[in-house]
């Protein structure tokens, strides 16, 4: 099996040799010009050959001075820009309001006689309970405290919630965004076949010029 050639993505690079072995290698120079202060070369690796590529890389440029860096290897996944809320999300309902507390909201109990209640969610309050078959005890969320359009605290305990609607339109958007962000990162990311080098040459005086070289 031919091991593929690693090739230098600047188009200032230009090819100066090729040796290629019997055992299916091949020794690559590649040279580009160091026109400034400091020059950027990029080198894109298959990832079969990285570690060969690593350990046999040598880059040279004279009185200047070089730089050779690689992303790490985790994964990066792009949400496509970040939500503008912060919301508690995957815990529970009392974690992901106390994120959204001053949101305008409507909400609904159990009883279907009484009507909805409309305003400001104000602050959610806990409180201890038992856990069963122990004699410990745990803080659960317990109610939730609404400020009405009249000015009204309307307390709402938990246990008799049976619906909550957030009115705030951009919120709502970011909600969205901030789930499929969540879900997108759950996705497992595309493996990247190639590695990324960048080898940077500082020359030692300002527009001292001359010849940065690598080879592998």
């Amino acid at each position: 099996h031919v091991l593929a050639r690693p090739s230098m993505l600047a188009a200032r690079t230009h090819l100066k040799k090729v040796t290629v072995y019997k055992n299916a290698l091949a020794f690559v120079e590649r040279a580009g010009s160091l026109g400034g202060e400091t020059a950027s070369f990029g080198l894109s690796v298959p990832n079969e050959v990285r570690d060969l590529t690593m350990e046999t890389l040598d880059v040279s440029a004279g009185s200047a001075s070089v730089i050779v860096s690689y992303p790490d290897s985790a994964p990066r996944v792009g949400t496509g820009g970040e939500p503008l809320h912060e919301f508690a999300l995957g815990s529970s309902l009392g974690d992901f309001l106390a994120s959204v507390v001053g949101a305008d909201c409507s909400l609904t109990t159990g009883d279907e006689a009484a009507s909805a209640i409309s305003g400001r969610l104000l602050l959610l309050e806990k409180e201890k309970r038992a856990v069963p078959g122990t004699e410990e005890a745990e803080l659960v969320w317990s109610e939730l405290v609404v400020l009405d359009h009249g000015g009204s605290m309307v307390r709402v305990r938990f246990d008799v919630l049976r619906s909550i609607c957030m009115l705030d339109d951009s919120l709502q958007q970011d909600l969205r965004k901030a789930l499929g962000a969540r879900l997108s990162a759950r996705k497992p990311a595309a493996p990247k076949r190639h590695t990324d080098l960048t080898l940077v040459a500082r020359a030692a005086a300002s527009g001292s010029g001359g010849e940065a070289a690598g080879s592998f």
